[in-house]
């Protein structure tokens, strides 16, 4: 079987926009009453978040209030996905309603907190996107690592099933305070088969607890002194992570920005010290006493292009001065999608599809045909759902078939 090499190929985006997303993750220190709101608003204004998961919320009421009396106090740009109620404390989901529609929530059951499976689908594109957010157990000790691993085995059972094409990302407290405990490295675990793997973006392992070294990555304590029930000490520990899926890594579809990922309001200068102490060097003052005064942990924010075609009508009118190879629509599909290329010169075309190892499966010979725009509408139904790689002359994109 004929192959060929990814890493060589020259990806060709043209008239594709990247729309922008802030995904964020937050730990709302017990949210159940309404005494905090004000400093979550100036937080939530200020990160201005298209979709967020959040931790420590204690009931439908209070998801609800979140909702009304902080994310839509000046508006009504959010919902929230429908809750589930745990034996401890929950998880929960807001989005902007004109960027996402929420399909399903599901209830991953630990012997501490739940996993929750947020399904959510982006509007434009109809790209679907899973969140998975979680709590794990909390400590240090030997019996706390194990029951974390234990809790990221139960989410790889999900995550390994998943098809390999899927965009999810991974949100929360983990508890976690270095990369090298045994939950962090089954997390990031890659296997021949087990593909539900995820990757940290920033990409800094080490020992993050009282650690100088990672002073700009902590995210608990931003209080110095503990009240209302959070945790003091100032910031030393990396408690909470958005992690990705190799899809959601790899180009086209659904991308992480890179250098978009931060512990907002960590200006790398507050090692166990309250964040609002001082002079802080990313945000105002107002927003530093809020991050203090809202939560023990910061959230952490990233943002996500997703690439969605636009004036592709009007552009396939004109004949082009380069060979231009569309990404196809839709992506992901099933079991079929259009092709769009641009010829600037009659040439002899051959639709070449190749599956992730690089082999190919699929060889469609359209002939010769003349300078300007053409499509062709590719049928998968014989293939499995995975990533692909097409290929019309010396360009290459990827698509996803989802079945």
């Amino acid at each position: 079987m004929r192959r060929f090499l990814l890493t060589l190929m020259i990806f060709t985006v043209t008239l594709l926009a990247d729309e922008q997303v802030t995904i964020a993750t937050y730990n709302l220190l017990n949210y159940d009453t309404a005494s905090r709101d004000a400093h979550f608003r100036v937080v939530m204004d200020e990160i201005n978040p298209d979709l967020m998961v959040v931790q420590e919320i204690s009931a439908a009421g209070d998801v609800n209030n979140f909702l009304n009396n902080v994310l839509n106090h000046s508006g009504n740009e959010y919902q929230a996905g429908t809750f589930l109620q745990g034996p401890f404390t929950n998880n929960a989901i807001y989005y902007k309603s004109a960027k996402f529609t929420f399909v399903d929530n599901t209830r991953i059951p630990t012997d501490v907190r739940d996993i929750n499976q947020f399904t959510v689908v982006y509007n434009t594109t109809s790209d679907t996107l899973l969140i998975y957010s979680m709590h794990l157990k909390a400590g240090s000790d030997g019996s706390d690592q194990a029951q974390r691993l234990l809790e990221i085995n139960l989410l790889r059972q999900i995550t390994d099933a998943l098809p390999p094409s899927t965009n999810f990302i991974v949100a929360g407290d983990f508890n976690m305070r270095s990369s090298n405990e045994a939950a962090y490295q089954a997390l990031l675990a890659f296997n021949q088969g087990a593909i539900g793997a995820v990757v940290d973006p920033i990409n800094k392992p080490g020992t993050w607890h009282n650690n100088s070294s990672f002073s700009d990555i902590h995210t608990q304590s931003p209080r110095a002194n503990s009240f209302g029930g959070g945790v003091g000490g100032g910031l030393d520990d990396r408690f909470d992570f958005l992690m990705i899926s190799l899809n959601i890594q790899a180009s086209g579809g659904i991308d992480y920005v890179s250098g978009s990922y931060q512990a907002v309001g960590n200006d790398g200068n507050h090692f166990n010290q309250a964040i609002n102490s001082g002079q802080n060097g990313v945000v105002s003052q107002q927003m530093a006493n809020a991050l203090h005064e809202a939560s023990d942990h910061l959230p952490v924010t990233m943002q996500l292009n997703i690439e969605t075609p636009t004036g592709i009508e009007n552009a396939m009118s004109e004949i082009p001065q380069t060979l231009v190879l569309h990404q196809n629509y839709p992506n992901p599909f099933n079991p079929t999608t259009t092709i769009r290329y641009e010829l600037n010169r009659a040439d002899d075309i051959q639709l070449v599809v190749y599956n992730v190892l690089g082999t190919e499966v699929i060889r469609i010979n359209e002939g010769r045909k003349p300078a300007g725009a053409h499509q062709i509408q590719f049928n998968a139904a014989d293939l499995p759902s995975g990533i692909y790689y097409y290929q019309i002359l010396n360009q290459v994109r990827k698509m996803v078939l989802m079945k």
